[in-house]
């Protein structure tokens, strides 16, 4: 560089140099996990010089999560710990050009977002029992909840029951509520309004639960409706009605009979019962039943009757064999034997 027009000449020789930074970008990351899990890479949507970038050509740096059990590992993965809570956690790392040391940098967030799981932990009904037969509403029993010490169930055992809302399958047109005698603690009693199917879960400090299903079913408590003495070898019909206040599910029926015999089907619910011809008392009897893969709730109740023989009121001829001269024959099967006997005479049939 010389001065214009300066004479002697004067002039003056420097070095500049000018550094060229390849573009370095880091870009945020949102990932969905659970506890005891880890994450894609967080360098994976990054770039260097426009190309994705290589562990080789960056240095990783930052990344503390405040939430404990979350790290950002040296090779960009992010391991979530078992036992770690649900929640959203966020941690700011770095990434510099590795022959430009800080001087070529970029930071970029990361979120993680630690969802709750069910766990691998015990959940009961007091008796074992998940479905049950209950004669009168509104029902109460125990649920208990427990951990069996697998690998996410905290130590700490103390939660909240709830009923999750909208599970409720049974009557129509009522919304259950129901009430938790005590709703911290993992053993509580719980009062179910209406049969049907619920869903309850518990939940621990964590963040973690647990649900099961719970069906209960309304006991049957059907009646016989029908004469309760009957004629020996007579028909007789017999109806069964459902007395449940609040009829859940539809329920099947069976008929018996001692002293006589079903007519047609045993399974509808009005039957005709044929009676035999002795006069030792008879019953009918119907169970009825709801019973699917889970649950079996059965009632039976009897209807004893008192059978006779027909009697005839008035003054009566009587013949055991056709007569030529006898009028208008009267046809009758005491005893339920045939060949017809003949009567003559004012009739009353009278039981």
């Amino acid at each position: 560089m010389c001065e214009d027009g300066a004479v002697p000449a004067n002039c003056a020789t420097a070095v500049a140099e000018v550094t060229v930074n390849n573009p370095i970008v880091a870009e945020d990351d949102s990932y969905t996990t659970t506890a005891g899990s880890t994450v894609s890479n967080v360098l994976d949507n990054d770039t260097l010089n426009g190309n994705p970038v290589n562990l080789d050509d960056v240095i990783l740096s930052g990344g503390v999560f405040t939430q404990t059990g979350i790290t950002l590992n040296t090779n960009g993965t992010v391991t979530v710990e078992a036992g770690t809570p649900a929640g959203v956690y966020t941690a700011t790392y770095t990434i510099c050009e590795d022959v430009r040391d800080d001087e070529n940098c970029d930071d970029a967030v990361i979120t993680i977002v630690v969802e709750a799981q069910p766990l691998d932990c015990s959940y009961w009904i007091s008796n074992c029992l998940i479905c049950a037969c209950y004669e009168n509403y509104p029902a109460t029993f125990t649920l208990h909840a427990g951990t069996n010490g697998g690998l996410y169930c905290p130590a700490d055992n103390t939660g909240e029951w709830s009923y999750v809302e909208g599970s409720y399958v049974g009557l129509d047109g009522v919304t259950p509520h129901p009430t938790f005698a005590n709703a911290n603690n993992y053993v509580t009693e719980v009062e179910i309004p209406y049969p049907g199917r619920y869903v309850f879960r518990y939940t621990f400090p964590d963040g973690n639960y647990v649900e099961a299903a719970h069906t209960l079913v309304d006991s049957p408590k059907p009646s016989i409706e029908g004469p309760s003495t009957v004629s020996v070898c007579g028909e007789n019909e017999f109806t069964v009605t459902d007395g449940r206040d609040l009829q859940h599910l539809p329920l099947e029926y069976e008929w018996t009979v001692t002293g006589g015999t079903i007519i047609g089907s045993t399974t509808s619910e009005t039957v005709v019962v044929k009676w035999d011809n002795e006069l030792t008392p008879g019953v009918v009897s119907v169970t009825a039943r709801y019973q699917d893969e889970a649950i079996d709730c059965e009632t039976t109740v009897g209807h004893e009757v008192t059978k006779k023989n027909p009697t005839f009121a008035g003054q009566v001829k009587y013949w055991n064999q056709e007569e030529t001269y006898m009028p208008s024959p009267y046809q009758t099967c005491d005893y339920c034997t045939c060949p017809p006997d003949y009567f003559f005479g004012r009739i009353i049939l009278t039981i």
